[in-house]
């Protein structure tokens, strides 16, 4: 398994790297690692709202997400005080209001994990702005002979 530094290393300046950050505790060192590699573009992301918040803290321009898998009743509430720059949202459980919500508040919305070509035009349509799947293929093809 490789390391996030040999990710950063082989990734350079040609692709995002989303990461992921699964339990709290370790917010200097992903600071310390993204300062490391000033020229990666990288965002970090968790299910815990107070990992991303507590690395923009530390580095104020680091692109963060929130991870969700629950319906948001209020979206605009679980997107304050610190707006993320993304709101990485169950596909399942998006909608146009929440999309909307989450567009008035300056995140964007990317679905996970979205394989099914039908509802990813429905997704498209209500404006989201990304979305993760296993069938990258598939999904691609989708779109490209709409």
């Amino acid at each position: 398994m490789p390391l996030l530094d040999d990710v950063f290393d082989l990734v350079g300046t040609r692709a995002t790297v989303y990461v992921e950050v699964k339990s709290p505790g370790i917010e200097p060192a992903v600071a310390a690692l993204l300062d490391r590699y000033p020229t990666v573009r990288a965002a970090v992301h968790s299910f815990d709202h107070r990992i991303p918040a507590a690395v923009r803290a530390l580095r104020p321009t680091t692109a963060i997400g929130f991870l969700s898998d629950s319906y948001l009743i209020e979206p605009a509430g679980m997107l304050r005080p610190m707006v993320p720059d993304a709101l990485w949202q169950f596909t399942d459980l998006i909608d146009h209001a929440l999309v909307s919500a989450a567009h008035a508040r300056g995140a964007r919305v990317i679905a996970w994990t979205e394989n099914d070509p039908v509802r990813a035009h429905q997704l498209a349509a209500w404006g989201v702005d990304g979305l993760c799947t296993d069938v990258p293929a598939l999904i691609r093809g989708a779109f490209s002979q709409a």
